[in-house]
């Protein structure tokens, strides 16, 4: 093989391996990297909720229920720093191979299901019922797609829930405002919140990932050498045939 076509083979090369290995993250929730929050109803529409005290010693949690003292509860919780170029971050573009996201469940609903949907428009810890637009809302600050959780008949219990549809939703560009939680229960629902510090366990929401890196784009100098080797490996070829 001549000089110049080893050259571009080990430049083809180069370009073919720049995608990496599947990868794991995982990121214990506090008040830098996460947020959550509940909302009521009715008479509470227009006051915030950032967590209350559980059961078991629990000193903070977030609450999701049907119906409490008359109004509905739903959830909000957001793993805001997911993605980015840090070690610690995932790069937007990636294959998200899983995602699990694990609550610690301090309070059950009789395995009743809940219902999570992807948040499609801002909120924070202030928020309220009537500020997101009445409460979690499909068409209206979620995504109709949902994930349908049954978390069990047990607590206080860790519970894994498979949200790899979400965050491949948004790795893949849609912007991530959390998801929402809709307990289809009366029976209300506690899981800890990123404030918790006591209580059995005291784990605070955790988010796993397990993907595949995005190829990365050529470094200049790579895409320049390939350029000029098709250049003299063009030219080379036409003096030969002037020949």
């Amino acid at each position: 093989m001549s000089p110049i076509k080893l050259t571009l083979v080990l430049v083809v090369a180069a370009l073919a391996t720049t995608n990496s290995g599947a990868a794991m993250l995982t990121i214990e929730s506090n008040n830098d990297n996460a947020m959550d929050a509940y909302v009521m109803s009715k008479k509470n529409a227009d006051i915030s909720y950032d967590y209350a005290a559980g059961d078991h010693g629990t000193n903070a949690v977030i609450e999701v229920d049907r119906r409490d003292k008359g109004s509905e509860v739903h959830g909000l919780l957001a793993f805001t720093s997911i993605f980015g170029n840090n070690a610690s971050q995932v790069a937007l573009g990636s294959k998200i191979n899983s995602a699990t996201l694990t609550l610690w469940y301090v309070n059950d609903n009789s395995n009743c299901a809940v219902d999570m949907y992807q948040m499609t428009s801002s909120w924070d810890e202030n928020s309220t019922w009537n500020s997101i637009g009445g409460g979690v809302k499909v068409g209206v600050n979620a995504a109709s797609d949902k994930i349908i959780a049954k978390m069990g008949k047990k607590d206080p219990i860790s519970v894994n829930i498979d949200i790899t549809q979400f965050v491949q939703n948004w790795s893949s560009g849609e912007a991530n405002h959390g998801i929402g939680f809709v307990n289809r229960s009366t029976n209300g629902i506690q899981f800890a919140s990123i404030e918790n510090s006591t209580g059995i366990g005291a784990f605070t929401p955790t988010l796993n990932i397990d993907y595949s890196a995005a190829a990365s784009v050529p470094e200049p100098a790579t895409l320049a050498l390939l350029g000029v080797g098709g250049l003299v490996l063009a030219r080379t070829r036409k003096a030969k045939e002037s020949n």
